[in-house]
């Protein structure tokens, strides 16, 4: 007996089949195993919220949306509101006993994303007595710190995918002469930062992936930024999730809204 499959119209409805459960937008993982997912920085990770308290991060909602795809493994938020560099670092220092959670954590993501920089820089913009000729030395500097980041965190762990945010400009409501020298200020750290993204590792790979959250938030700063804050409310976490989010599915999942 000839079994069905060797029949001209069956190939043809399993291809059509195929076709449609693509349309659907059913998901299909890279790996059947679960994705572990850290997170790192500072009180945009945390979820610092206009009014003062900790809310939901766009890091929650990464990990709702991979949730309700059903590939969340574990997910681990280490954000720290005033968070710097060098305390980000510090964290992840594997000889460092204390450390020692959070390193067994990073070595098991498959996804890692980072937002840093931003505090390092913050005590600069907001002085009165600001220089903006001393910026490109600041950047420089951070960027270097973020460089050793991502380089431990490759390090620890080869495999996984790290994801690099740039920021969005936290003071829409300054005077128009201070935003004429804060703009190009963020851009060029953002350009600096997608420059140590696309670094190569030792494998010919990016060292990261830079997510921009610049465009995005600029379109609605006055309803994300409310109060005169530099946090976002939860639409603009939402916004910021999204961005990481476009680039995730497509790394991660395929099919997937």
């Amino acid at each position: 007996m000839k079994l069905y499959s060797n029949r001209p119209y069956f190939k043809t409805i399993i291809l059509t089949w195929v076709f449609l459960l693509s349309m659907t937008g059913v998901a299909f993982a890279q790996s059947s195993e679960k994705l572990d997912y850290v997170a790192l920085g500072d009180s945009l990770v945390a979820g610092y919220a206009p009014n003062g308290t900790i809310d939901k991060s766009y890091t929650d909602f990464i990990a709702v949306k991979l949730d309700g795809e059903g590939v969340l493994g574990d997910y681990r938020n280490f954000g720290v509101p005033g968070y710097t560099t060098d305390k980000v670092f510090a964290d992840i220092n594997p000889d460092n006993p204390v450390n020692a959670n959070r390193i067994v954590a990073i070595s098991n993501a498959e996804i890692i994303t980072l937002d840093v920089g931003a505090n390092d820089l913050l005590g600069m913009i907001r002085d009165p007595l600001f220089d903006p000729t001393q910026a490109p030395a600041a950047i420089k500097n951070v960027a270097g710190n973020i460089f050793k980041i991502t380089s431990t965190l490759k390090g620890l762990n080869p495999n996984a995918k790290i994801y690099l945010m740039g920021y969005y400009n936290a003071f829409p409501y300054l005077p128009e002469e201070q935003q004429a020298q804060l703009i190009p200020l963020i851009k060029g750290f953002n350009q600096t930062v997608k420059g140590v993204a696309d670094l190569k590792d030792s494998t010919g790979s990016t060292i990261a992936t830079y997510v921009d959250t610049y465009t995005t938030m600029d379109k609605h700063l006055a309803k994300y930024l409310p109060e005169d804050n530099i946090h976002p409310d939860i639409s603009g976490y939402r916004a910021i999730a999204k961005d990481f989010w476009d680039i995730i599915k497509v790394d991660f999942l395929r099919g997937v809204n």
